[in-house]
């Protein structure tokens, strides 16, 4: 898929604080030290044939996230 710039709205300072992702924590080890709970929301996304996830409470207050995975960019918003 690509990027259609002309169907963008872009500006030069974004109303949102972007949420840089720096790793990736497994679901079961969130789950185990009962950072995440089985009834919280996700926003999954999938990249390489692996998916990812945020707390939607995350996105909810950030509204974008980006970082890198196996060194390729990916952006999700919500």
């Amino acid at each position: 898929m690509n990027f259609d710039e002309s169907k963008a709205m872009l500006k030069k300072k974004s109303l949102f604080k972007s949420f840089n992702v720096k790793s990736f924590v497994n679901v079961e080890e969130l789950l185990k030290a009962r950072e995440i709970d089985k009834n919280d929301g996700i926003l999954i996304f999938k990249m390489k044939d692996k998916y990812y996830g945020f707390k939607t409470i995350q996105m909810h207050y950030h509204h974008i996230a980006q970082g890198r995975i196996e060194n390729e960019p990916f952006m999700v918003s919500f």
